[in-house]
C-alpha cells in the first residue's frame, strides 16, 4: 500500500505514532515525506538506501542483512551516525547492494524474500529453517550464488564454514 505524503500527515496525528517505516514509489514523495514530518515523527528507512535517507532524517533502517550478519548492520548504523559516509557506502556496495539485487531477481521467479533471508542463514550457520509454501527454497546453483555474493562480502561465518 502507497501511504501518500497526506495520509501520512493523518497518521501522525495520532498520540500513539512516534515512529513511521517509510518508503514510497516516487522519490519526489519520498523526500517530500520527510521535508513535511521529520520535525515531528521518526522516520526508519524502508527504501533499502539507508545512506540517502539518513541525509533525509531518517533514524534507522530496516535490514534483512540483519538476519545472518547484524554485527555488519551495527557498523553500518555507526558509521552512518559518525558520518563515515564513504566507508558506509563502501560497505553498502560491498553486502547490501549485491544482496538486494539478489532478492529481487529470486523474488521474480520465486515470490516473496523470506527464502533468500533463510538461505543466507542457513550459510552464515544460523537456523533459517524451510520455507513455507508456496515459497519454494532456492536451488543448488541459486544457493552457490548466494555463497559466492556472501563470500566477496567477507561474511566471517561462512569462512568458518568452509
Amino acid at each position: 500500500y502507497n501511504i501518500t505524503t497526506d495520509l501520512l500527515g493523518k497518521l501522525i496525528e495520532i498520540e500513539n505514532i512516534v515512529c513511521i517505516k517509510w518508503s514510497s514509489p516516487s522519490m519526489f514523495e519520498f523526500k517530500k515525506g520527510f521535508r513535511l514530518y521529520r520535525d515531528r515523527v521518526s522516520f526508519i528507512d524502508n527504501s533499502a538506501s539507508p545512506l540517502l535517507t539518513s541525509f533525509l532524517g531518517a533514524r534507522g533502517f530496516i535490514s534483512h542483512e540483519a538476519n545472518f550478519w547484524p554485527e555488519h548492520e551495527l557498523e553500518l548504523y555507526s558509521r552512518i551516525e559518525a558520518g563515515e559516509y564513504t566507508e558506509a557506502q563502501a560497505m553498502i556496495d560491498k553486502l547490501n547492494w549485491p544482496f538486494y539485487n539478489f532478492r529481487v531477481k529470486i523474488g521474480s521467479r520465486k515470490g516473496g524474500e523470506s527464502h533468500v533471508i533463510k538461505a543466507a542463514m542457513d550459510l552464515a550457520g544460523l537456523a533459517g529453517g524451510p520455507t513455507r509454501p508456496p515459497t519454494r527454497p532456492l536451488g543448488d546453483e541459486e544457493r552457490e550464488e548466494l555463497r559466492e555474493i556472501l563470500q566477496k562480502a567477507d561474511l566471517p561465518a561462512l569462512a568458518r564454514q568452509d
